[in-house]
């Protein structure tokens, strides 16, 4: 979300949160659904969020008063179902509090605008003022590589469920670091956590094929800064893939 995204949205919900005791509910009508894209069931929870304020704060105020908006819901019984699609929020299964818990529905809320010490993927991160949680349209949590978040056109939703979290679609990542067929095998083989003696051993069934991974394993490791280019956002799609 850049500043400017960001600015009008903060105008837009100044202006909601000045007309909760005598807005129109046309007006209410076209922020629920062109906004926040929520169901107007949602519209008492929606405005409890406004009230609260935290969401001038936040990096990205359209998800954090969404993200609001829902937890109230349940707690104001606006819903019959805490699993409904439309009321469940994913979170990312690699957050840890300061004591290395899973993070609650609410704790996860507070990450979003929270500046102390959070625990990622088994490392301790400070999160300073200047640090952003970036999201895309439907603010779904964008993942980070390598300290930066990954370009949208590369994510793809884990699942067809309506909150599916967002993960790197490593075949567009190949694609467009122009990695070949043996290549992108290796590359897939070590994202799922093979080394290469047990690539060798389990995929190898003759000497010429353990030349063939042995090969390709080199290659790969020769071509891992066209991935790293390509999820920086360095690097675009490439026209012609060699095969091998």
């Amino acid at each position: 979300m850049t500043e400017n995204e960001r600015s009008q949205l903060i105008v837009i919900f100044d202006q909601a949160t000045a007309a909760i005791r005598g807005g129109h509910d046309a007006q209410w009508a076209w922020l629920m659904a062109q906004i926040l894209q929520l169901p107007m069931q949602l519209l008492p929870a929606v405005q409890w969020a406004l009230l609260q304020g935290r969401w001038q704060n936040a990096r990205n105020p359209k998800f954090y008063i969404k993200t609001v908006a829902k937890r109230e819901a349940l707690k104001m019984g606006l819903v019959d179902n805490p699993s409904d699609q439309a009321m469940s929020l994913r979170i990312p299964i690699d957050l840890r509090d300061k004591d290395g818990r899973p993070l609650s529905h609410d704790a996860y809320v507070d990450y979003l605008s929270y500046d102390g010490p959070v625990k990622e993927g088994g490392v301790w991160h400070v999160r300073d003022q200047d640090e952003a949680v970036s999201t895309d349209e439907e603010g779904r949590v964008i993942p980070f590589v390598g300290g930066r978040p990954v370009p949208e056109g590369l994510l793809v939703p884990e699942d067809e469920e309506p909150d599916a979290r967002l993960v790197v679609n490593w075949e567009k990542v190949a694609e467009c670091a122009n990695l070949d067929k043996g290549e992108r095998k290796i590359l897939e083989l070590r994202l799922t956590g093979f080394t290469r003696e047990i690539v060798l051993q389990r995929f190898a069934e003759n000497e010429e094929e353990r030349r063939k991974l042995q090969a390709a394993w080199r290659r790969l490791d020769r071509h891992m800064d066209r991935v790293r280019a390509v999820l920086s956002g360095q690097k675009k799609l490439a026209k012609n893939v060699p095969k091998r």
